[in-house]
């Protein structure tokens, strides 16, 4: 695989699991993979209903079980080591989503939409919520990664473009996590 492949932001030396033919991992992966996400869609919006923090530790199980099998428990495949880079992008998101929010939250007052207040939720959180409300972070996320992994195998082959099938399975990945959003 060329440079051209590669955006320019791409570190050229990593490369995304699973999608083309070159790739060591085979179609077992993949069917790991879209399993894990069959499962996933199914229970959050499937007719089985959970006590709460019981759906958020299932989900998070059906995502890392799968992770930990691919990576045969090398989470450093898929994950890197936090620089200090990462932890001023991440502060700097932070502050950006809650001045979004702040906007958004505004804008739906003036305009006398009905919303939650996320700031309850906060206040009334303790270490057992925050502990399961982390889970269900990092099992969207993995969620997601899949989903983007799967789009991406089969828009390369459909297309053989690296950056295409990047930019459409991106666009994809967010409309379907936006729809699983939608109440």
């Amino acid at each position: 695989m060329s440079n051209v492949d590669f955006f320019e932001f791409e570190d050229k030396n990593i490369d995304f699991p699973y999608y083309n033919e070159k790739n060591a991992y085979g179609k077992n992966s993949l069917i790991i993979i879209l399993s894990s996400l069959f499962l996933f869609v199914f229970l959050i919006l499937g007719p089985i209903k959970f006590f709460e923090g019981q759906e958020q530790i299932i989900l998070f199980l059906i995502t890392i079980i799968p992770l930990l099998l691919l990576t045969k428990c090398n989470l450093g495949l898929f994950f890197r080591k936090i620089s200090l880079n990462d932890i001023r992008l991440i502060i700097v998101s932070y502050i950006g989503y809650k001045i979004y929010y702040l906007i958004v939250y505004e804008l739906f007052q003036v305009t006398n939409y009905v919303t939650t207040s996320a700031e309850s939720q906060f206040l009334n959180m303790n270490l057992l919520t925050l502990i399961i409300n982390t889970l269900q972070i990092f099992s969207e996320e993995i969620f997601r990664i899949f989903l983007f992994l799967i789009l991406m195998y089969y828009l390369y082959k459909y297309t053989n473009n690296r950056k295409k099938s990047i930019i459409i399975s991106t666009v994809l990945v967010l409309i379907v996590f936006g729809l699983m959003h939608v109440n």
